[in-house]
């Protein structure tokens, strides 16, 4: 999976400042998605990782951080699933 990250600005040889956005491809990367359903709309929600290297902290090598990833994910909620009344 890609990353976009931002250069700082740059002029051109027009004197125009630009941005650009350049993909940073890491070695390894994890990302846990959710979907909620709520009674209106959907929502996703992500949480992601990437590094070059696997570190004893890391979600891929730790079973403590991919449980508190879990507990995280597992609380993710809609603040108020209930629909609203029509204003009249």
């Amino acid at each position: 999976m890609a990353h976009l990250t931002r250069r700082p600005n740059v002029r051109s040889r027009h004197g125009i400042r630009r941005l650009e956005l350049v993909h940073v491809v890491k070695k390894h990367e994890v990302m846990w998605v959710k979907a909620i359903k709520g009674f209106e709309y959907s929502h996703i929600v992500q949480r992601q990782w990437h590094g070059d290297e696997i570190t004893s902290d890391s979600v891929l090598s730790s079973t403590d951080t991919r449980a508190e990833w879990q507990r995280w994910m597992e609380s993710v909620s809609i603040v108020s699933a209930q629909p609203t009344s029509p204003k009249p």
